[in-house]
């Protein structure tokens, strides 16, 4: 039988370290510490860099650095989305510890140690740069930086400015360093210009000129070419020797395989395989090429130990001794993703990775044999039944933490926030808002395996393409196509609706929610849109009704509480209307919104103006 143990001490231990708070600072600031650049640029498939077997691709800076680092051929995430990832990367915990399960979560636990807390706690300058509203600063990521450049400024949202370009992103990060020329650092450059869509910039579109894959390894090629920019930079400094420089990404990207497009859909390598390239100064080149399979919960004790620094207690990742022997054998990943579940009408995926297997629990499961079947399109399921229990073990350890973090999480402080109206607007032109909570089981309608509904998602984003365009009556025409098969798709759902509603016909929008709720009356996401809808419609007491329904399914919902607000202060129901306020502040006592409520309706005091 294989040989598959979960190391049950780091699971626990991070479990109870993680909720608790518990941390051990990095220790006094050494002067001869690294500083250290990390980069993510987003949605980057390692097979689309030269270094990683690409034969025409123009990444000849991410290529140099591989050549003279370490580079990962088998790094992974824990879940391919933007938001969790990025969450997994700077707390070293896997989702279902720090909370964030989706992009549109604000549930990342604050009182989790994180990568750059432990660096600021050591007296390194820390900052950061971000290049997509996705990882904004009401998202939980910005409270260990001293300095946290995200699209949250008023200009930003004043324009709905939801991403920024390579060369903005690389003259913010550049200028931030050379202000601190002199003081040892920990700065994080995100890039998001691989990302769809795919837009690249003169003369990069007339280099990569073809169809959507030729068009992303043009934005891989223009990112390169500011990457290199941000480069030479640290290589101006006086310190360039003592800078570790990190490279990876949140996840990849489908074109088609396995019938996805996009990402965040499917657990298969081609969207939670990444790039992972970790160099020193070009005075301690140490070509390396690891084939071990890790993890991005690896970086945070690698990077802490490689600057000197102790970690927190409990954490599941390890030391990857990039510039030595690599790694020791890993312990098995676990992988996850909420979409199938809360953006259609399918069940959610979990996959164990381990000893070159990969097991992902599905209703009908799949069982694929990595080193033999890279592109897993055989799956063995049923013919090597007792590596199949072992890998099921390992992921029936994962689902009982899963569920102690969620009940310790339960008995305290919910750190979810609410989506407002302007937050939702720019997460959905981003394609990544859905209608609610449809994680949880009770809600999950259908059960239905993502490989039976995968067909429908390219049509799905052909139509919310359309809309977008402006052309609302052909989008709309393949959306219905789509939820004749997947009723409780979310962003079918919303593009539908949101096309009666410019039609001047609310009636009409509600209709799209109402039909979707037949099949899950307990949908407190689709009961949400309703009373949202409702509001905008100034129908009130419809608006009453549904957001009433939402709070009783999930009473810790802090959006249907303060939402139930303003549809009981159009009922002129003050009174009731400070109550669902206060019991969103008693949920999250630091939510902005509920806090801005709270002051227009004198429950707060205001905030202080200073002088005049």
């Amino acid at each position: 039988m294989p040989t598959i143990r979960l190391r049950n001490r780091w699971l626990v231990a991070g479990l109870i370290a993680g909720c608790a708070g518990v941390a051990v600072g990095c220790g006094p600031r050494a002067t001869d510490s690294p500083s250290v650049l990390l980069v993510t640029i987003d949605t980057l498939r390692p097979d689309h860099l030269g270094a990683y077997g690409h034969p025409t691709a123009r990444t000849p800076h991410l290529d140099a650095l591989a050549r003279r680092g370490a580079q990962f051929a088998e790094a992974r995430v824990p879940y391919p989305l933007t938001l969790p990832s990025h969450s997994s990367l700077m707390t070293g915990r896997t989702p279902y510890v720090h909370g964030a399960r989706r992009n549109d979560s604000f549930a990342l636990d604050p009182d989790l140690p994180t990568l750059a807390g432990e660096f600021a706690r050591a007296g390194y300058a820390t900052g950061a740069v971000v290049s997509t509203f996705v990882l904004n600063r009401n998202f939980g990521l910005a409270r260990p930086f001293g300095t946290y450049l995200d699209l949250a400024e008023a200009e930003d949202v004043q324009r709905g400015r939801n991403e920024r370009r390579a060369r903005e992103t690389t003259d913010l990060a550049t200028g931030w360093l050379e202000e601190r020329a002199d003081s040892s650092f920990f700065f994080w450059a995100h890039y998001f210009d691989p990302h769809d869509d795919y837009l690249p910039l003169p003369p990069w579109n007339r280099i990569f000129a073809g169809g959507d894959v030729d068009q992303y390894n043009g934005e891989i090629a223009y990112t390169d070419v500011f990457f290199g920019t941000l480069l030479r930079s640290i290589e101006s400094r006086a310190d360039h020797r003592d800078v570790l420089v990190v490279v990876t990404s949140d996840h990849g990207e489908a074109f088609g395989e396995q019938g996805e497009v996009g990402h965040g859909y499917f657990l298969y390598d081609v969207t939670v395989r990444v790039p992972l390239i970790l160099a020193r100064g070009r005075d301690h080149a140490s070509s390396r090429l690891h084939p071990e399979p890790v993890s991005t919960l690896d970086l945070f004790p690698t990077v802490c130990r490689l600057a000197g620094r102790e970690t927190p207690p409990g954490l599941p990742g390890q030391f990857l001794d990039p510039f030595g022997s690599g790694p020791e054998p890993s312990a098995p990943l676990y992988l996850e993703t909420f979409e199938p579940t809360v953006a259609y009408g399918a069940t959610d995926l979990r996959a164990i990775v381990a000893d070159g297997w990969k097991w992902i629990e599905a209703p009908t499961p799949e069982l694929y044999e990595l080193a033999f079947d890279p592109r897993e399109t055989d799956n063995v399921e049923g013919t090597e039944p007792d590596r199949e229990r072992a890998l099921r073990d390992v992921l029936t350890e994962h689902l009982d933490a899963a569920r102690a973090a969620d009940e310790q999480r339960a008995g305290e402080e919910d750190g979810t926030g609410a989506v407002d109206d302007e937050t939702r607007d720019r997460l959905r032109a981003l394609g990544y808002l859905t209608t609610g909570d449809e994680e949880n089981d009770a809600t999950a309608w259908s059960r239905r395996d993502p490989k039976d509904l995968v067909h429908v998602v390219p049509k799905m984003f052909r139509g919310i393409k359309l809309c977008l365009d402006g052309d609302l009556n052909s989008g709309v025409a393949l959306l219905q196509e789509v939820l004749e098969e997947d009723p409780l798709n979310s962003k079918a759902l919303h593009w539908i609706a949101e096309a009666k509603i410019r039609e001047g016909d609310m009636a009409g929008a509600l209709r799209v929610y109402r039909t979707a709720l037949e099949y899950d009356p307990a949908n407190a996401g689709i009961l949400n849109q309703i009373g949202v809808i409702a509001l905008r419609a100034k129908m009130p007491e419809d608006a009453v009704a549904a957001l009433q329904a939402v709070v009783e399914i999930d009473p810790d919902n802090v959006a249907g509480w303060l939402n139930l607000a303003s549809a009981q202060m159009q009922s002129r129901h003050p009174r009731r209307a400070a109550r669902a306020i206060e019991r969103a502040l008693a949920i999250d006592a630091t939510n902005p919104m509920a806090n801005r409520m709270a002051q227009r309706m004198g429950l707060r005091p205001a905030p202080d103006a200073g002088p005049e």
